[in-house]
């Protein structure tokens, strides 16, 4: 059998050295008819799949930051197929259609740690909050409210719930029963917590591109799995 190159990469949420190999022909395919299918189920199993496969199965992904994740099946997906995406972007300017690739070497995650994941929603009541890993979406269904969407991620990045002397593990605690806790949150005391989630790491693409009918440039800005997922 042909051998196959093995790289290597620092994880930028976790820090974890991890060794990997680019995706074969059966992967290949996994992607494809994820992205035929346009749905998020599928696209989860893909990522899980390639990323799995292709380290070796050195990543606990139920538990690995969502972030790493991602940015690991972009270094991937690079050293499979190449570091460029073609397609197109639409000046700001003057409307023109133009041709554009993505560099996947321009990749970065952006990370916050402004606000401590110890979230005191009373004096006596501490929530232990956690990034959320792959399996965040294994509780999201196609055509969700975007409310319950998010709840349930959020539900679902609770690792501990200290009450007083009592301490809820996210082992011992149903998902159903992190919801029916935030619900019954106050606004105030769940934008405590939202605060933390909106300083989740996500991956993020930053480029300038001079447009080639007016010559204005153009700031692109990209964020999330889905802009890079083809």
């Amino acid at each position: 059998m042909p051998s196959t190159p093995i790289y290597e990469l620092t994880l930028p949420v976790s820090k974890k050295k991890i060794k990997y190999r680019p995706f074969l022909v059966k992967e290949e395919k996994v992607l494809l008819i994820a992205n035929e299918t346009g749905s998020l189920e599928q696209a989860n199993l893909a990522i899980r799949t390639v990323v799995d496969n292709c380290t070796f199965g050195a990543l606990d992904l139920d538990k690995t930051p969502l972030a790493d994740v991602e940015y690991l099946f972009i270094m991937i997906r690079s050293k499979s197929v190449g570091e460029e995406i073609a397609g197109e972007i639409t000046c700001t300017s003057c409307d023109a259609v133009i041709d554009y690739s993505i560099n996947l070497d321009k990749i970065k995650v952006r990370q916050d740690k402004s606000v401590d994941a110890n979230v005191r929603v009373s004096a006596d009541t501490v929530i232990t909050m956690k990034y959320p890993s792959l399996s965040v979406t294994a509780n999201i269904k196609e055509g969700d409210e975007a409310t319950d969407v998010a709840l349930e991620v959020t539900a679902s990045c609770v690792e501990m719930i200290t009450i007083g002397d009592t301490i809820y593990t996210s082992e011992t605690l149903e998902q159903g029963d992190v919801v029916a806790f935030l619900e019954n949150l106050s606004k105030k005391q769940l934008e405590l917590v939202t605060d933390f989630m909106e300083t989740v790491p996500v991956v993020v693409y930053e480029d300038e591109h001079k447009c080639s009918k007016c010559g204005e440039m153009n700031h692109i800005h990209m964020e999330g799995i889905g802009s890079f997922f083809v």
